[in-house]
């Protein structure tokens, strides 16, 4: 037993300790929709070269976040971090404890509206990820999304964007040739830097292409 004062702000500490302890790069993951696919999307991705420790489904949120950090083995490489939130300040919590490096948003949508009242307080909320990243820092953002691209306007840190057809802004990556095949899988090309490669998605729908997008680009940031 450990007697404390506060055992959330305490468990909390121990989790920001730990992160410290670890030194390893951190990727935050937040958006209205698709993170724990993302996320999951992502460790797969960075494991084909990293020892990646991730969430355990979405246990995202206050104490999601630090038991996840707490449980990462002492030799974890990266650290992939789903972000959850219903209110102002509580991502830039999260980001407190975790100090990403890395922070993607897959968009920026109407969850939580009933609770933060717009969809530009919802921005606002999500935002505080990319506001926490350090100066060398890179924000891995969805040219699909109004707000994402509005609010990237004003970014002074590396950003990497990617997108099926581009509608904000052009993506770094990006998906072509996009079609379902059976039931269950989704073929699509992707491309970066004039390069392209095929890629068969065990996941229907156009929703999971940019989630897959989101981790092809973690990958191409994390080499």
């Amino acid at each position: 037993l450990i007697i404390c004062e506060d055992t959330l702000t305490s468990f909390q500490r121990l989790a920001k300790y730990w992160r410290q302890k670890l030194n390893c790069l951190v990727i935050g993951i937040t958006g209205s929709n698709g993170k724990t696919t993302t996320k999951d999307m992502v460790a797969a991705v960075l494991a084909q070269k990293y020892k990646v420790h991730s969430n355990l489904e979405n246990q995202n949120n206050e104490l999601g976040l630090p038991l996840t950090i707490l449980q990462a083995p002492e030799k974890t490489e990266v650290l992939v971090l789903e972000m959850g939130m219903r209110g102002l300040g509580q991502i830039a919590e999260l980001c407190a404890i975790s100090s990403p490096n890395i922070g993607v948003i897959t968009n920026i949508g109407t969850t939580h509206l009933e609770l933060l009242g717009s969809r530009e307080n919802i921005a606002k909320a999500k935002w505080e990820l990319i506001e926490s990243l350090p100066a060398g820092g890179t924000a891995i953002l969805n040219t699909e999304d109004y707000f994402s691209m509005k609010m990237a306007m004003t970014l002074s840190i590396n950003k990497v964007f990617y997108g099926l057809v581009g509608k904000y802004a052009k993506p770094d990556l990006c998906a072509s040739s996009v079609r379902p095949e059976g039931i269950n899988f989704t073929s699509f090309t992707v491309t970066v830097d004039r390069k392209s490669c095929p890629v068969r998605l065990p996941l229907p729908g156009e929703h999971n292409v940019l989630d897959a997008l989101a981790a092809l680009a973690a990958g191409y940031v994390c080499d």
